[in-house]
């Protein structure tokens, strides 16, 4: 007789999901996409310690891998490459209204790093016209479950809050910079 069989990839993507669901923080109310995703597989609501609800809210895109590949990089530490991503979803990406980041759980290691997409999308815009895909430098520290990376964390979403407000007053500051000047 012959069965289904079940692929590699979909059994790295079930424990990649069992391994957020394990180490999401008590105050992260995750809410998986059920619809067919286009890169957003769950949505993040950070409450506060109280627990209020506050709709403080995060887009991810989890993938999994076997292990990482870490380098030693100075200064910036061990950082590794994530899987790629189409740059069809990286633009997708730039036009949601919140902040999304990349999840990436290392299943050796049962740790799941992350990457602010824009802030990385920022810093290689030119590649989203020149290449079919991209990779996200990852950060060893900057883990879910770590001390610094959940620190870091709540930063990293106040920072892709601010920076549309940020980018406006800058581009007003430098249109109207000879009235300042006056």
């Amino acid at each position: 007789m012959k069965f289904p069989t079940r692929s590699p990839t979909h059994k790295i993507e079930a424990a990649s999901w069992r391994l957020l669901q394990e180490q999401a923080p008590d105050h992260w109310i995750v809410r998986e996409v059920s619809e067919r995703d286009y890169g957003i597989d769950a949505y993040i609501e950070i409450t506060t310690p109280t627990g209020d609800v506050t709709g403080n809210l995060v887009s991810v895109q989890l993938k999994g891998v076997e292990k990482l590949n870490w380098k030693d990089k100075k200064p910036d530490g061990r950082t590794a490459r994530s899987p790629q991503i189409k740059t069809s979803t990286a633009n997708y990406w730039l036009n949601l209204p919140v902040p999304v980041f990349l999840f990436v759980a290392d299943l050796s290691s049962r740790k799941i790093h992350y990457a602010s997409v824009e802030h990385h999308l920022r810093s290689q815009y030119e590649k989203l016209t020149t290449q079919d895909s991209i990779t996200f430098k990852l950060h060893e520290e900057l883990a879910i479950n770590a001390r610094i990376g959940g620190a870091l964390f709540p930063w990293f979403i106040a920072r892709e809050r601010a920076h549309p407000q940020f980018a406006f007053h800058i581009t007003n500051m430098l249109s109207n910079i000879e009235s300042f000047g006056n």
